[in-house]
């Protein structure tokens, strides 16, 4: 038996030896759960570095897409930014009315996004917690969210 972690891989390696010299074909498999879970990290660290990979392209398209509205808001708004400027507004608070308008669109942006999330992840957890009971949506779920209330 093993006694410390270091010691199942070379044990796992010894009892794969040995199956192979005592069998002419290979109608054996040595499965180590300590490699499995090995693997299973391996694979959980690739998918973390793939989806922050993604949610960076898509804060890199949202900011540009944003870059872009206000663009288009500023290039609209001539005519007021003109009037303002006629009335004594700076350049500074122009900009600065500019950039509160685009934060504001940013937040509530991302606050809409938390909320979809949120909605959408208990829905989501609604219907796995009632495919672990058997109920497959339509008549099972009303019947599961009345036997809760």
């Amino acid at each position: 038996a093993a006694e410390r972690d270091i010691d199942v891989p070379v044990i796992a390696a010894a009892c794969r030896s040995m199956m192979k010299r005592e069998h002419d074909e290979k109608d054996y498999e040595v499965i180590v759960p300590l490699e499995l879970l090995a693997r299973a990290e391996e694979t959980k660290r690739i998918f973390n570095i793939v989806l922050g990979s993604i949610a960076g392209i898509s804060l890199l398209v949202g900011g540009i897409g944003i870059m872009n509205v206000m663009l288009a808001t500023v290039t609209e708004r001539t005519r007021e930014i003109g009037i303002r400027r006629a009335l004594g507004a700076k350049r500074k608070h122009i900009v600065t009315q500019f950039l509160v308008e685009t934060m504001v669109l940013s937040g509530a942006g991302g606050v809409v996004g938390v909320g979809q999330d949120a909605v959408v992840g208990a829905v989501l957890d609604g219907v796995g917690a009632w495919r672990e009971r058997g109920l497959h949506g339509g008549l099972g779920a009303q019947l599961e969210l009345g036997a809760r209330s």
